[in-house]
């Protein structure tokens, strides 16, 4: 009897674990979707290629009980030379203004935010049950 519940838990941890694979692929595709519409889809630029690196850049990693979704292997070098490669999709997503060169408090650039994380949350926990997915820093 012993045997029969131990193979029971097993069945249910790999289908468990299943489970959780197919939900943070989908959490990934609908983060896809959310930065082509938002971001991609919002305009067209003219002064510059587009490498698509935020869409597609994004990676899953496990931890504990965790899968966790960030961009690993980009590559954003600004205007000084310095990697803001951590910063991209935090700045993209909750918008940004940048200061003159002289210090000012006038804005020569800014971007409002587009919530992309935000909606691939909402998107998911409506699919799946609130708490599923949430944005951490």
């Amino acid at each position: 009897m012993r045997n029969e519940a131990d193979e029971f838990e097993k069945f249910l941890i790999l289908e468990a674990q299943k489970e959780l694979k197919d939900v943070a692929e989908d959490i990934k595709t609908t983060l896809k979707k959310k930065v082509q519409e938002n971001v991609y889809n919002s305009y067209s630029p003219l002064e510059y290629n587009r490498a698509y690196q935020l869409r597609d850049n994004i990676t899953t990693s496990k931890n504990n009980k965790e899968t966790i979704i960030s961009w690993e292997s980009q590559e954003y070098i600004n205007n000084q030379f310095d990697d803001v490669s951590n910063y991209v999709p935090e700045w993209i997503n909750d918008g940004y203004k940048h200061k003159d060169w002289t210090g000012g408090v006038d804005y020569y650039h800014q971007r409002p935010s587009s919530n992309f994380i935000e909606e691939t949350v909402e998107e998911i926990n409506k699919k799946y049950g609130e708490n599923i997915c949430e944005k951490v820093k």
